[in-house]
C-alpha cells in the first residue's frame, strides 16, 4: 500500500536509482515501469568498462562489488556476467527493506503546494502521491517526456554463445568504428555491440543487427546468436540536469559501469538526505 507522501520519489530501478534508494531507505519510493532492475546495463547486455578498477567512494558500493566478486559474477580483470546480476540486486532491495514498486510508471507530474503531485499507474490502477523531490534515473527522462534528450551514442547488443572454445570473430577494415566484441566472464560468452543512429527504433536496430550477422556469417560460424538485448545501450549528454525545482534527471547509463552508477547514486542520496530531508 502506497503512502500519500514521500520525501523523495526515485524513478527507475537502475543502478543509480538503487544507490539513491539505498542511501535514503524509508525516505524514498523507488518506482520502475518494467519488471527489471539494473536494466540499463543488465537488460542491455552493456558490460561497460572498468568494473574492478573503478574508484568507489561509498561503503555500500564497495560491498556490492565484493558480493559480485564472491558470487563469481565479477573477475579481478573486470569481466562480468551480467544476466545473473539481477537476482543479486533484487536480494539487496529486500535485504535493505527498500520501498520499491515494479511495473509502476509515472503518468503525470504537476507542481503542488508541497513539491509535486505525481500520478502513478500500476496493476492496482491510478494512484496519487505527493513528493518533495523527484529524481529520474532513466535514459529517456521518462518522468518528463517533453524534455529534449540529446543522445551521444546508441547501440544494440547481442549475446553470442559457443559450446567449444572459439576465436573472437575478426573485424574487416572499417567495422571497428561501429562494431565491438566483449568477452563475458563465463566460457563461450561473447557480446556483440553494434552502433546505431540516435533516431533508430527497435525495428531498424534489429534489422541492422541481423543484416550484419548475415553479412559476416562465415566469421560467426562457431557462434550462436543466443539473445538480443531488451533495451538499447544509450549515453546522453551530461550526467545531471535540473528539470525544475527539486526535480532532477540523473541518467544512470551515463556512467562507465553499474558499480560507478550505484556509487554515484548513493552519493546523490546522501546529498539529498543532508540538504532536503534534514532541512
Amino acid at each position: 500500500m502506497l503512502q500519500s507522501h514521500y520525501p523523495v520519489l526515485v524513478y527507475g530501478a537502475t543502478f543509480a536509482g538503487l544507490g539513491i534508494a539505498a542511501a535514503l531507505k524509508d525516505s524514498a519510493l523507488l518506482a520502475e515501469r518494467s519488471a527489471l532492475v539494473g536494466h540499463e546495463f543488465i537488460a542491455a547486455y552493456h558490460t561497460g568498462e572498468s568494473w574492478s578498477a573503478s574508484t568507489l567512494h561509498n561503503a555500500a558500493a564497495k560491498e556490492l562489488r565484493a558480493e559480485l566478486a564472491r558470487r563469481n559474477l565479477l573477475s579481478e580483470s573486470g569481466s562480468v556476467h551480467l544476466p545473473a546480476m539481477a537476482p543479486v540486486l533484487c536480494h539487496r532491495i529486500r535485504k535493505l527493506g527498500l520501498q520499491a514498486r515494479m511495473m509502476t510508471e509515472i503518468v503525470d507530474v504537476t507542481a503542488g503546494a508541497r513539491g509535486y503531485d505525481v500520478t502513478l499507474l500500476s496493476a492496482s490502477g491510478l494512484q496519487h502521491i505527493t513528493v518533495d523531490h523527484l529524481i529520474d534515473t532513466t535514459s529517456a527522462c521518462l518522468s518528463n517526456p517533453a524534455h529534449s534528450v540529446s543522445i551521444e551514442s546508441k547501440r544494440i547488443h547481442a549475446m553470442l554463445h559457443s559450446s567449444a572454445p572459439a576465436p573472437v570473430p575478426a573485424l574487416p577494415p572499417g567495422d571497428e568504428k561501429r562494431v565491438r566484441f566483449v568477452k563475458g566472464l563465463m566460457p563461450g560468452e561473447l557480446i556483440l555491440e553494434l552502433s546505431l543512429q540516435p533516431s533508430d527504433g527497435w525495428a531498424e536496430a534489429r534489422a541492422e543487427l541481423h543484416r550484419y550477422w548475415e553479412q559476416r556469417y562465415e566469421a560467426f560460424a562457431p557462434w550462436t546468436l543466443a539473445a538480443v538485448a531488451e533495451t538499447f545501450a544509450i549515453r546522453t549528454a551530461g550526467r545531471e540536469r535540473s528539470l525544475g525545482p527539486a526535480w532532477t534527471w540523473l541518467p544512470s547509463a551515463n556512467w562507465d559501469n553499474g558499480l560507478q552508477a550505484f556509487d554515484a547514486g548513493y552519493s546523490k542520496g546522501c546529498q539529498l538526505h543532508e540538504t532536503i530531508l534534514s532541512a
